[in-house]
């Protein structure tokens, strides 16, 4: 996935860390994987632990 690729050539781009989180949470949605949700709420904190003022990663993590 080229948010995965995102994130592994910058750790501290939040921006992909939330997309990342979004992809995973709405895959898992479709295909009740309980271990996407999981990644998904990983990636959703390490957006918010470089952005904690992001509403959409609050959002994003309260669906989750």
């Amino acid at each position: 996935m080229l948010f995965e690729h995102a994130v592994d050539l910058d750790a501290g781009y939040a921006r992909a860390h939330l997309e990342l989180g979004v992809a995973y949470a709405t895959k898992a949605d479709y295909l009740a994987r309980g271990e996407l949700r999981t990644q998904a709420m990983k990636s959703l904190r390490r957006a918010l632990e470089l952005q904690p003022d992001s509403v959409r990663a609050w959002r994003e993590l309260a669906r989750c």
